[in-house]
């Protein structure tokens, strides 16, 4: 075994790394030196973790993530958090009229569980009810608890939370829906024209 080799092993906080990750964990500044080790090392621990069946995505705005794997299904957590984003997104949006980046207004302030717009408006109860559950205020600390877990959000007090900058993963997402929608919009648009 060459020194190269060995040195991949020693990685520093790679056991710790790797079980965050592996567990579906964001990594970001805010997650001190795990971040910072996997910062300096990045391309020791993606060569390892490449050889242990993982890829590691580096996001250009400053998180960590493992890729789901090609045919791996998405988990009813990942859905349930997706969902519950983009209602957060969509409000947030109509609350803003554009004017505001999304961005911001996601990073730049903290909500508490009865400040979420999820159950103020009987589109979102509706959407919310897909996710197999009543959807009341313990649903939606059970869904922050997991945006939490994630390394999504962060609790800033007992009682609020805030968003930490891999969720915009999850905006990404809602702006891939959206213009999907759009698109279908016009593709129905342009048959009903044709005679």
């Amino acid at each position: 075994m060459t020194s190269t080799e060995t040195s991949r092993f020693a990685l520093p906080y790679l056991a710790e790394i790797f079980a965050e990750l592996a567990r579906g964990r964001h990594l970001c500044n805010e997650d001190g030196n795990l971040y910072q080790e996997l910062q300096e090392h990045e391309a020791d621990f993606e060569q390892l973790f490449q050889q242990l069946g993982y890829r590691l995505m580096t996001d250009e705005r400053g998180f960590y993530y493992f890729h789901a794997l090609e045919g791996q299904n998405v988990s009813p957590q990942t859905r349930r958090l997706a969902v519950f984003f983009l209602v957060l997104v969509e409000a947030l949006w109509s609350e803003a009229g554009g004017a505001e980046p999304l961005e911001d207004m996601i990073l730049d302030r903290s909500w508490s569980i009865g400040e979420l717009p999820h159950l103020g408006r009987q589109r979102y109860v509706e959407i919310m009810g897909q996710l197999e559950k009543e959807p009341d205020e313990e649903m939606l600390r059970e869904e922050v608890k997991r945006l939490v877990r994630f390394g999504f959000a962060a609790w800033s007090s007992d009682e609020r939370f805030r968003f930490r900058v891999p969720a915009l993963r999850f905006l990404d997402i809602a702006r891939e829906v959206a213009a999907g929608l759009e698109a279908e919009e016009g593709e129905a648009g342009e048959e009903a024209e044709t005679p």
